[in-house]
């Protein structure tokens, strides 16, 4: 983390922030995921000193682009961002391959919320593992 910071440091319109965000607050850890490579860390809500938030707590700023490739944490952190994708309509970069019905998961609850999106979907993988899928949402 400290080399993050430091590297950051010349950029003055990026905030470094060792926060962790999901669909609630509080306290946590990240701790290794024992059976999935693709998902190797997995947040443990019952201890630890790592700050939890909402993008809709933390950033009172309109968002125009929300990216996110959080280890399988995607659609958690996108319903924490429900406020921010009803009354921004940011463009969507979002990884959806870290569980095998992510792709479902996030493309259904975007869709619930009624905003309208032309969605395109992009393989950045190698030949051997079906990884690096992501789902872009374009507002129209």
């Amino acid at each position: 983390m400290h080399a993050l910071k430091e590297n950051l440091y010349s950029y003055s319109r990026i905030i470094y922030a060792k926060k962790a965000v999901m669909d609630f607050v509080g306290n946590g850890s990240i701790i290794a995921h024992e059976i999935s490579t693709s998902s190797n860390q997995v947040l443990n809500e019952e201890e630890g000193d790592l700050l939890i938030t909402t993008l809709d707590e933390d950033i009172k700023e309109k968002i125009t682009i929300l990216k996110m490739d959080i280890e399988g944490s995607e659609i958690h952190a996108l319903k924490g961002s429900e406020k921010h994708l009803i009354e921004d309509h940011p463009t969507l970069i979002i990884s959806i391959y870290h569980g095998y019905d992510d792709f479902l998961r996030i493309w259904k609850y975007i869709n619930s919320l009624e905003i309208h999106y032309k969605y395109y979907l992009r393989y950045y993988g190698g030949p051997i593992f079906p990884t690096e899928i992501v789902l872009y949402a374009v507002p129209v």
